[in-house]
C-alpha cells in the first residue's frame, strides 16, 4: 500500500501533475502489470488568492447600510496571497437601494493599482461617450510637496489621457 497524502493550506496552487512510478522491489515483493500512474492534484480552492470585501467604515460588516443624505460609502477589496494574474471583482446593489454617482455616468468598478503616487482622492466627470475621471496624487513622504491631477478615461481600465 502507497498513500500519498496532499496538504490543505492557504497557498495558491494550480493543477499539479506528477507520476509515480514503482521499481525494484526488495524483500519478495513484485511488482505486477501496472507499476506507475498519474496523479493530478487539483487547483486548491483559492487560486488567485484570498479575498476580503468589507466596507471602509467598518470591517466586520458582511454587507453595508449608508444612511441617505449624500455620503458616500467606499469599499476596500484585499487580496494576499494570490498569483501573478488579473483580478476583477463583482458587485452588486439591491435594486433602488444605492446610487454609484449621480447624474447618468454608468458605475466604473474595478481595482487598479497607482503604485508611483499615493491617491488623495477621486471625482468622476461627463465626458461624453467615454467617462471620465480625474485623481488627486498625494505628496509622498519625504518625496516632493509638488501635488499633481490626472485625468483618466473609462475605457474597462482608467487609461491616463493628461497629467495637470
Amino acid at each position: 500500500t502507497l498513500e500519498i497524502w496532499a496538504v490543505l493550506d492557504a497557498e495558491p496552487e494550480v493543477n499539479e501533475t506528477f507520476t509515480v512510478t514503482l521499481s525494484s522491489p526488495t524483500g519478495g515483493a513484485r511488482l505486477g502489470d501496472i507499476f506507475y500512474t498519474v496523479i493530478t492534484v487539483l487547483q486548491n480552492s483559492a487560486p488567485l488568492g484570498l479575498f476580503r470585501i468589507a466596507s471602509s467604515l467598518n470591517r466586520t460588516d458582511s454587507s453595508v447600510v449608508g444612511k441617505e443624505g449624500g455620503r458616500t460609502v467606499f469599499l476596500t477589496v484585499s487580496r494576499i496571497k494570490g498569483l501573478e494574474a488579473a483580478v476583477s471583482v463583482e458587485w452588486e446593489t439591491q435594486s433602488d437601494t444605492a446610487v454609484a454617482v449621480e447624474g447618468t455616468l454608468p458605475v466604473m468598478a474595478v481595482y487598479q493599482i497607482f503604485p508611483e503616487t499615493p491617491t488623495s482622492g477621486w471625482c468622476s466627470l461627463a465626458g461624453g461617450a467615454s467617462p471620465l475621471a480625474m485623481r488627486l496624487d498625494r505628496p509622498s513622504n519625504g518625496g516632493s510637496t509638488q501635488t499633481h491631477a490626472t485625468l483618466y478615461r473609462w475605457q474597462g481600465v482608467l487609461v491616463p489621457i493628461q497629467v495637470i
